[in-house]
């Protein structure tokens, strides 16, 4: 993929920023019903912002916005535990496969197949190092077992792989819709 320019970038980061203001477990005045945009956006900032700095910046966001929940909530959080910390590596996981996509995009097929691996592989990766953080560092679990997690992944993962994806495609069609209208007025306007 062509690097976007410094003013894209700050663009694409202040968009997803709002996205997952916007939709980052319902904790302020939010767009009811959405789901969670937070795993397509580190995603997607692996893709188009590749400064390791932006991927701490969203994280910094999230932890903020959580953090702001749980002081508005009176200090009451389920999901604030030690395993929180498993948030980072798992938030790394899917900018490391937006980075990776980034560096072997292609518009056609091969692109696709591309790009399909990299969501799928980095939300899976995702998914074990949040999901499996909490369910054995968080003490929310009695007696935790690989078999019992393996039923929980294979019930959360794909509803969390199908909402990545969905966030995903909608900004391709975003990107891929603005770039086409940009160059069609840059057209219009040297005839």
């Amino acid at each position: 993929m062509n690097p976007i320019s410094n003013r894209s970038q700050w663009t694409w980061a202040l968009l997803l920023g709002i996205v997952v203001i916007a939709t980052r477990g319902q904790h302020i005045a939010t767009l009811q019903g959405l789901p969670d945009a937070s795993w397509a956006a580190f995603f997607l900032f692996g893709m188009l912002i590749p400064l390791p700095a932006a991927l701490f910046g969203l994280f910094a966001l999230t932890w903020g916005l959580d953090a702001a929940a749980l002081y508005a909530d009176g200090g009451a959080a389920y999901c604030i535990t030690p395993a929180y910390g498993f948030l980072l590596p798992a938030y790394a996981a899917l900018w490391i496969a937006g980075r990776w996509f980034a560096r072997r995009y292609q518009a056609n097929g091969r692109g696709a197949m591309s790009a399909s691996a990299a969501v799928v592989f980095g939300a899976a990766l995702c998914e074990a190092l949040s999901s499996g953080g909490f369910y054995f560092l968080s003490g929310r679990f009695d007696d935790p077992t690989i078999a019992e997690f393996s039923l929980r992944f294979v019930q959360y993962f794909p509803t969390n792989l199908m909402v990545t994806a969905g966030y995903i495609a909608a900004t391709a069609v975003v990107y891929f819709t603005g770039k086409t209208l940009v160059q069609n007025v840059a057209g219009l306007k040297q005839t």
